[in-house]
């Protein structure tokens, strides 16, 4: 039991570090190729999709044959996030003379083909937490045959990516009103994303005191 649980704060401790790095590489690349405040919302946009695809992945492990009647529906919200989320960005945040979900749609392909290794990282990022925290540690194992704990999940990642897009694209706003330049409100936002990831409980509020753990 305490071998478990070193080797659960050993692996949260490496992920934390490769989530600092990884984001430090996003904020060096963001200001040797000076990207704007549009390219950063479209690579965090484009992280989403991954973030749902790890997700996809982790629900045979948890709920087993009902992943495909869980997987569709999922799939159907998040799409319809992706696209109202992509034309409100293209719309507020680009230089696009026609903010429709086609040109928005074709912009962020291009910016995708253009920095393809940010979402790389990004990738990287999220597959090592996928094996080394959901596989390797069963992380699984706490959810499975727990429909609470599911439903809990899901509401869960739900709630953090939306508030997580709302509050960058706040500070975006913010930068603009402000009159920051691009850089430095790109700075801001990554910087303000790593902080956010690395807490992840900061939208739990009823979050329970954990009870003290004694080893006999």
């Amino acid at each position: 039991m305490i071998r478990d649980v070193v080797d659960s704060k050993k692996t949260t401790k490496v992920n934390n570090v490769l989530l600092v790095v990884t984001n430090l590489v996003i904020l060096l690349i963001s200001l040797f190729l000076d990207l704007g405040i549009y390219d950063i919302l479209l690579i965090f946009w484009l992280e989403t999709a991954i973030i749902s695809l790890f997700f996809v992945l982790k629900l045979p492990f948890i709920i087993g044959i009902l992943t495909i009647f869980v997987v569709p529906p999922f799939i159907a919200y998040t799409a319809i996030f992706m696209i109202v989320y992509l034309m409100f960005l293209g719309m507020f945040f680009s230089e696009i003379s026609d903010p429709q979900f086609i040109e928005a749609a074709r912009l962020s392909v291009d910016i995708f083909y253009k920095y393809w290794y940010t979402i790389l990282i990004l990738f990287i990022n999220h597959i090592f937490s996928y094996l080394f925290n959901f596989i390797k540690n069963k992380e699984y194992i706490e959810y499975k045959n727990n429909r609470e704990k599911v439903k809990n999940l899901v509401f869960k990642l739900y709630k953090r990516m939306l508030f997580m897009h709302f509050s960058i694209v706040m500070l975006g706003f913010l930068g603009g009103f402000l009159g920051f330049n691009s850089i430095l409100t790109v700075f801001i936002i990554i910087i303000y994303k790593t902080i956010f990831d690395l807490n992840p409980d900061v939208l739990n509020f009823n979050k329970k005191k954990d009870k003290k753990v004694e080893f006999i």
